[in-house]
Parts: C-alpha cells; sequence; structure tokens
C-alpha cells in the first residue's frame, strides 16, 4: 500500500478535483484499495440530521438549547464546535467526526443573524450605537429596542414576566412581545414582517416597524448601508 507520504504528494500534484481518480490509479498499480474519499459535510445537512431534533427551535419540537440563536452563549465557531464536540464525542455510536461538528457550527453561525454587522443606524445623521449586535433576519433588519428608541426621544420599560417592552414617545405608545409578530401601537393591533427577539438579556425589534410607529421616517442606503431614520418626516 502507497505510503501515507506518497499519498499526500499525489494531493499535492494534481488538482484537487482529480485526486479521487489519482488515487485510484495509484491503488490499482500497487494492489491496494482505492482509499474513500469525502466530500466535505453540508453543515445544514449535519444539523437537521444530528442536532435539530433536540435542539431546534421549540417550536419544531427541540427540547434541549436552542442553537440556532448561539452568539449568547458561543461567541465564536470554535465554541460553539467544543460544545458540539462535548456533546457528542466521537467514542460514541453514531457520534459527528470533526469534519461535521466544524460544519455544523458554521452552519448555525450563518444561520444565527447572517450579516449582523453589515449595516448601521441613524437618527437625524448620528450613528446609534449598540450594545448588542443587530441581525438581518431574512432581509429584515432588527437592532435592540432601546437605543433606538432613546434616540428617537422615547421612553423604554421591560416587563420580564410578560416578555413585553412599551416604548413612549413622540405622541405614540408601542407594545413588543418577544416571538409575537404582531405589536400594539395606540391600542391597535399591527402584523410585523418579522418578530422581536431576545439576545443576550436585549430585546431585538424590526428597524422600520418600531421607528415608523413612533411617526419616524425609514430610508435604505444600499451605498453605505445604513438605515437612515428621521425624525422629520
Amino acid at each position: 500500500m502507497p505510503s501515507r507520504g506518497f499519498r499526500r504528494s499525489v494531493c499535492r500534484a494534481v488538482p484537487a478535483a482529480l485526486v479521487p481518480a489519482a488515487l485510484a490509479a495509484v491503488a490499482a498499480i500497487t494492489g491496494a484499495a482505492s482509499p474513500v474519499v469525502r466530500a466535505a459535510p453540508a453543515g445544514e445537512a449535519v444539523y437537521g440530521a444530528h442536532c435539530a431534533a433536540c435542539h431546534g427551535a421549540e417550536r419544531e419540537g427541540g427540547t434541549g438549547p436552542d442553537l440556532t440563536d448561539v452568539r449568547s452563549a458561543y461567541p465564536t465557531v470554535e465554541a460553539l464546535t467544543s460544545y458540539i464536540r462535548r456533546q457528542m464525542p466521537l467514542g460514541n455510536p453514531g457520534a459527528l467526526g470533526e469534519e461535521e461538528r466544524r460544519a455544523a457550527a458554521e452552519y448555525l453561525f450563518r444561520l444565527d443573524g447572517a450579516g449582523e454587522t453589515e449595516f448601521r443606524v441613524a437618527v437625524d445623521g448620528i450613528p446609534v450605537t449598540f450594545d448588542v449586535p443587530p441581525a438581518n433576519e431574512g432581509g429584515r433588519l432588527l437592532v435592540p429596542a432601546r437605543p433606538l428608541a432613546e434616540a428617537l426621544g422615547a421612553t423604554v420599560s421591560w416587563d420580564a414576566e410578560s416578555g413585553v417592552v412599551t416604548v413612549r414617545g413622540r405622541g405614540h405608545v408601542v407594545r413588543l412581545r418577544v416571538g409575537d409578530p404582531h405589536a400594539e401601537v395606540d391600542g391597535r393591533r399591527v402584523r410585523l414582517d418579522v418578530s422581536p427577539r431576545n439576545r443576550q438579556g436585549r430585546v431585538l425589534a424590526p428597524v422600520r416597524a418600531l421607528a415608523e410607529a413612533l411617526g419616524a421616517g425609514v430610508r435604505w442606503d444600499e451605498a453605505t448601508r445604513t438605515v437612515h431614520v428621521s425624525t422629520s418626516d
């Protein structure tokens, strides 16, 4: 059988797409069995097959921690991979290999607020600072509700028991509930494009919905990837 070093030299000497055929040819010449060359696993497939049943969102039947909101507990891909390694070590039947663990972790990080640092928010031209990263969920931008509301001159109160954020300002009262696709605006029930969510102890709310409910205008600047909120509109 060709040595490991020889096989590595074959991998370096030929294009990646031809490696399986090259190794098979070497095996045919030497009489050795052709090594199995595995494709890199797709993170979504790994998560769906091994993780989602226990760790999916509650609405999907998950019974363990919801790993679709991972950054609050696992700030890096390495930290999440380590968690998966501890929960499913190599010695267990049906355990994931290191490649699969890493792929699942990377998929979850993409799923959890993909592009979350790719946009900014400014109120009347003044940037708003957030202590928790904003998120992009299906093209809908969510930001911590308190900093945005306060930048608009509103006050914010939080009822932990009911999970409701109440925003008062500019002649309006807005109530948002974590996980609820509806808001209450001046006593009226309003449908939201995306539900508020809780991340690292902060309630993230859809920018446009909250700003417009407070009577402000919203404009997206693609060139600078900035949400401009204007109190004069």
